[in-house]
Formats: structure tokens, C-alpha cells, sequence
């Protein structure tokens, strides 16, 4: 879906920093029920997803997830539920922050964007930063 694939190409750039770290890197895509059998109720969670906010595209926001119960579109089935949504029900005492990548383009493609693929390394960058910034805070 275009640039709604820059989380998972982030996650991969800072992945091994990430694990050099001692954080676990799980990119589990649209695989909710995996992410929720690795997941447990006390972890403390960072969640990149690309959003939609009419923001300069590229640009990270950090949304607390105790803050956000209703982040994501709406579910009409359980095939729909969403990690944010599935965590809120079945693992409440899950903290964290959804760090989201602001979107140029969302549409059927398997491309991201020209706006979004030349930032790619200062995103990755940036994501680190922001992880670090609440980490260091805790």
C-alpha cells in the first residue's frame, strides 16, 4: 500500500541497533495474533506504523498508547482488529507508544513514495532518537 510500508522497512534499517541495545525487535506486519503471542501484559512497547495526520510527510509523531484506545479505522469483524485494539482488549497493561511516519501516499502499490524513500535514512535516524528520548525518561 505505498508508503504504508515505511514502518517495515524502518524497523529493518534499525533493527540491529535496536538489538545492540537490548530491544526486541518483533516486525510483525499485519499479523496480529503473532504479535500478541509475543507480546506480554507488562511489556513496555514501541509500535511503527504510518499515519495520516495531513502533516509534512516523513515526519514522526509519538501518540502514548494509554492515550490513544482509538487509534486505526474502525473493525467490523475480529479479521480486522488492529495490534492497538487487540493489546486494549487482551493485554490492557501494555505500555508504550505508537511512533507513526507520516504518509506522502497510500494506494495499491508496493513502492513507497519519491517523498517518503528519499528520507528513509533520516526517518530511521530520527525513530532511534525518539526511542531514545523516552527511554531515557523512564
Amino acid at each position: 500500500m505505498g508508503d504504508d510500508g515505511a514502518a517495515i522497512i524502518a524497523a529493518g534499517k534499525i533493527k540491529a541497533t535496536l538489538i545492540d541495545r537490548g530491544i526486541e525487535v518483533i516486525i510483525g506486519e499485519t499479523d496480529v495474533d503473532f504479535c500478541l503471542g509475543v507480546i506480554n501484559d507488562n511489556d513496555f512497547v514501541f509500535i511503527l506504523d504510518s499515519t495520516q495526520y495531513g502533516i509534512s510527510p516523513g515526519s514522526i509523531s509519538l501518540i502514548p498508547l494509554k492515550d490513544h484506545k482509538s487509534y486505526g479505522k474502525p473493525s467490523y469483524s475480529q479479521h480486522e482488529i488492529s495490534l492497538i485494539k487487540a493489546l486494549n482488549i487482551y493485554k490492557p497493561h501494555v505500555m508504550g507508544y505508537i511512533i507513526g511516519i507520516e504518509a506522502a501516499v497510500i494506494e495499491f502499490n508496493l513502492n513507497l513514495s519519491s517523498q517518503i524513500d528519499s528520507r528513509l535514512n533520516s526517518i530511521s535516524t530520527k525513530i532511534i532518537e525518539v526511542i531514545d528520548n523516552v527511554l531515557n525518561k523512564l
